[in-house]
């Protein structure tokens, strides 16, 4: 049985821009710290807009987005910026 995780308890990142610093340094930092911390029970990192394009195209991007996914944090993506970039 999933443990239900209040939203109070819930750290959601929205990944926005194309840019891979940004992305290492602040989304998947932030974002893997929080729960390898326990400053936040439940964090998402949402993939929207150039963030998308980032993701396809970069391997770094995309090591960095699995190691945070190795500790726990999820990971969901707008559908509409998937399909357009």
């Amino acid at each position: 049985m999933t443990k239900s995780v209040s939203p109070a308890d819930t750290l959601c990142l929205i990944w926005l821009n194309a840019d891979p610093g940004a992305a290492k340094n602040m989304v998947f930092m932030y974002g893997g710290n929080s729960l390898r911390h326990g400053w936040w029970e439940h964090v998402q990192i949402i993939v929207w807009g150039p963030s998308a394009q980032l993701l396809v195209n970069d391997t770094d991007v995309q090591q960095g987005l699995r190691q945070v996914m190795e500790v726990g944090v999820e990971v969901c993506a707008c559908k509409a910026c998937a399909a357009n970039y």
